[in-house]
């Protein structure tokens, strides 16, 4: 796997971080906190989860360290090759941090997560998701309870909304979810990848041959997606459907 340059925070402002998230928590033990900071590199992903997880969760700081602790010696999902040298402690400290909340989602939860990592590491529209998950036949319930699915895994900091109010997943994030998603069973990974395949094909057809500049913009949320189906998910494809994907990728280059 590639290694991924993580920045890293000044520690009053790494402790400030966890103190915005979890301030009862924190004011009870500030050099736990301080710990726990450095314990987690410092990194404002694993400190966030950390925070996010001791708030509702409303445990200790020694008590989250613990746990922390436990998942870091089982955390298998962000584990990099050790021969080559690339699994770093601040990577253990995000993958406990990522495992700790993960095992807290409900089936229905961890298996949004799942799907999501399908996409592209881009920004994307929640109109999107809901036409490649739920068709256009989805009442007003199943939307509702997708919603809700999205909600748990925005609360727990493991889905970002954008300014732009679109969705992202943090690299390592999605990193972790691929992870887990080669461990759910294979036909079903292989409905809901087809389906992705078909409702980005749809957004392809959208396209004239010649298309305008305001016409791609309509789009562009899709292009990376459309990019990520063309480089790895080509066999998940139908043909005709994968002939229109790099035709128009195509276009858009060219336009």
């Amino acid at each position: 796997m590639r290694r991924l340059d993580l920045a890293v925070l000044l520690p009053e402002a790494a402790f400030e971080l966890l103190k915005s998230l979890a301030g009862k928590q924190v004011e009870a033990d500030e050099q736990g906190t301080k710990d726990l900071a450095e314990w987690l590199g410092r990194l404002p992903l694993a400190l966030e989860l950390v925070g996010r997880y001791v708030d509702i969760k409303a445990i200790s700081i020694a008590e989250v360290q613990k746990r922390l602790e436990r998942k870091r010696l089982a955390a298998p999902a962000l584990k990099r090759d050790e021969d080559a040298g690339d699994m770093t402690t601040q990577h253990e400290g995000v993958a406990a941090a990522i495992e700790l909340s993960w095992e807290d989602l409900s089936a229905e939860v961890q298996r949004l997560g799942c799907q999501l990592s399908l996409l592209a590491g881009a920004e994307f529209g929640w109109d999107l998701v809901e036409a490649w998950l739920l068709g256009e036949t989805a009442d007003d319930d199943e939307q509702e309870a997708l919603e809700a699915r999205r909600q748990a895994l925005v609360n727990w900091s493991l889905l970002q909304i954008t300014k732009t109010k679109n969705y992202l997943l943090h690299p390592l994030i999605r990193e972790f979810l691929q992870a887990k998603r080669q461990e759910q069973d294979e036909a079903d990974t292989h409905e809901y990848v087809q389906a992705l395949c078909r409702t980005l094909a749809k957004v392809a057809r959208q396209i004239p041959q010649s298309p305008t500049p305001e016409q791609i913009g309509q789009v562009s949320e899709a292009i990376p997606h459309l990019q990520e189906i063309a480089n790895g998910l080509t066999d998940a494809i139908a043909d005709e459907d994968l002939i229109q994907v790099f035709t128009w990728i195509s276009w858009f280059i060219k336009v």
